[in-house]
């Protein structure tokens, strides 16, 4: 369920997905090198903002982890 779900960002290049009913990270996203507040979910997608010089903005879905576009 969703509303149990938290995300942390990093810049260890990686978005966790987090169950708090698990107490555990239940999907990882890599590749996303966020330093701000650059992260905004929409029904089954997640945007992020990287930090770097190309592909700043990415589409991931949240239900399966992988990347769908780069922005």
């Amino acid at each position: 369920h969703f509303a149990c779900r938290k995300q942390i960002t990093g810049w260890d290049n990686t978005v966790q997905i987090w169950d708090i009913r698990e107490g555990s990270a239940v999907r990882s996203l890599y590749g996303p090198h966020i330093c701000g507040d650059a992260l905004d979910i929409v029904g089954d997608e997640i945007l992020t903002g990287s930090w770097r010089a190309e592909t700043q903005l990415e589409v991931w879905s949240l239900s399966t982890g992988t990347k769908g576009k780069h922005i």
